[in-house]
């Protein structure tokens, strides 16, 4: 149930935007992130240390495996961003969202915030909520994918942005499904995010 009131929670962070002054939303977006984050960590810290302790006991097999899940990752990332996004005008990360943030804020959020925050509360604590795996990967692909393009709208721009977040929510399921290890999912989404933004900024 957890999991319902954290995802809950941050998706009320595209409804008072309308309500808030921009001073009152950046306190707002504030407080939301620091809960989502220390939520998160308490509730699967004893899942944290563990699948951290499993990924490091046999370093060997598992840089290997999160080799060959990096190169799956990163063809993954550009069929959902630079085929389905490039021609359909749609980018998982775009240009403009980190040319006119502030960058360290940028470098908090997407390399660190999010690969934690988002894989703890869609894959972690929903599956600890949904016992129906096939359920639980498509019902939190939906709500991955939602949180990321609501701010836009009901439209068909938010429909076309929804479906490379949906693709990525449904690889990283099915990656937690096999691995049942949160840290590599955590990495996985970190690449991700790296590739978005290395990718956006050299693009001509």
């Amino acid at each position: 149930m957890i999991s319902f009131i954290l995802i809950a929670l941050y998706y009320s962070m595209f409804i008072y935007r309308h309500f808030l002054t921009s001073d009152m939303i950046a306190i707002a977006d504030f407080i939301i992130f620091i809960s989502l984050f220390t939520f998160s960590i308490i509730y699967n810290f004893k899942l944290l240390r563990r699948h951290s302790k499993r990924l490091l006991n046999d370093i060997k097999i598992n840089i290997k495996s999160i080799i060959i899940y990096s190169i799956i990752t990163a063809i993954i990332y550009f069929v959902a961003t630079f085929i389905i996004g490039y021609f359909m005008q749609s980018f998982v990360i775009t240009k403009e969202a980190v040319q006119d943030s502030d960058l360290t804020r940028v470098f908090i959020n997407l390399l660190i915030w999010a690969p934690i925050t988002e894989e703890l509360l869609f894959r972690s604590l929903l599956n600890k909520d949904i016992k129906n795996k096939q359920l639980l990967i498509v019902l939190s692909s939906i709500l991955f994918a939602g949180v990321h393009v609501i701010g836009n709208g009901f439209n068909l721009i938010t429909l076309i942005n929804f479906i490379p977040y949906f693709i990525i929510g449904m690889y990283l399921g099915f990656l937690y499904r096999k691995t049942n290890n949160i840290v590599i999912n955590i990495i996985m989404h970190l690449l991700i995010n790296i590739i978005g933004v290395v990718m956006i900024l050299t693009m001509v």
